[in-house]
């Protein structure tokens, strides 16, 4: 009996030391959490205040890191990238039908003197909101934004851009109005010459227009991605009515065999399409 009770005050005892070894483990893993969390917390209210009136480092446009920058410093540079697109320009690829590119230089300035942008980055709207990065929403993203954009995901801005459309219109179709041929169907001409009493037939010519709505949404959308002095045009070919159509619809009235190709360009058709 008494062998018994002891038995099991040593087995209690040893109950109770495992469970107070535990307990220790236990407090030294939370208060590790607990001291990491102040580190973190305090380190984060640190890194914050560091860039007060600053954009935060990640936060970009284009291939630029505006971290560090005042609005300010944030508004010269970008007009520092205006002005470089004012003298350089933007090269505009037109992919032609026949595999030759051609290339052509859009400056997006217009005046006598070529000082008036047509269309720009718009520089203060960009510094406020490089400025705003990872300052607005609750106190939870206000701490947590700023590191993510710093040390994990950069945050990339798209660049807002000002214009006067119709100056930036006319500017652009002076750029490439070299470049468009319009396309004109093929035609039936009956001028019936006193030798020949048959109609002649004046074959098609392939041309090639330009979507401008579409290219200054596109010269927009690369000032916005940041600094691309590069764009392939958007051009249209245009849908035209075939020498070979315009046989086979003669042929249903009976004119088969009657018809002459004409390519001489001194008898303009009636009907150009």
């Amino acid at each position: 009996m008494i062998m018994e009770e002891l038995r099991r005050v040593i087995v209690d005892a040893a109950s109770f030391s495992h469970f107070r070894t535990l307990a220790r483990i236990f407090f030294v893993i939370f208060a590790v959490f607990v001291l990491l969390g102040f580190v973190l917390f305090f380190s984060t209210l640190l890194y914050v205040e560091r860039y007060a009136g600053l954009v935060y480092p990640g936060v970009r446009v284009g291939n630029y890191d505006l971290g560090g920058l005042s609005a300010v410093t944030v508004k010269n540079f970008i007009e520092n990238i205006n002005n470089r697109y004012a003298k350089e320009g933007i090269e505009l690829i037109i992919a032609a039908s026949d595999g030759v590119n051609s290339r052509n230089l859009f400056k997006p300035v217009s005046g006598s003197d070529a000082t008036e942008e047509v269309v720009r980055l718009d520089s203060d709207a960009l510094s406020a909101l490089a400025l705003s990065a990872g300052r607005a929403g609750n106190i939870r993203q206000r701490l947590l934004l700023p590191v993510l954009y710093g040390f994990i995901k950069p945050h990339t801005l798209l660049a807002p851009t000002t214009a006067n459309d119709a100056a930036f219109r006319a500017v652009l179709a002076g750029v490439l109005k070299g470049q468009e041929d319009p396309a004109k169907n093929a035609a039936v001409v009956f001028d019936f010459p006193e030798t020949d009493m048959a109609p002649r037939v004046v074959p098609e010519k392939a041309g090639l227009t330009f979507e401008y709505p579409a290219i200054e949404r596109q010269i927009k959308e690369a000032l916005e991605v940041g600094t691309n002095r590069r764009q392939e045009v958007l051009s249209h070919q245009q849908q035209i009515y075939l020498e070979s159509q315009l046989r086979r619809g003669l042929e249903t009235l009976n004119l088969k065999g009657k018809l002459k190709t004409h390519r001489s360009h001194h008898s303009p058709p009636l009907d150009q399409g």
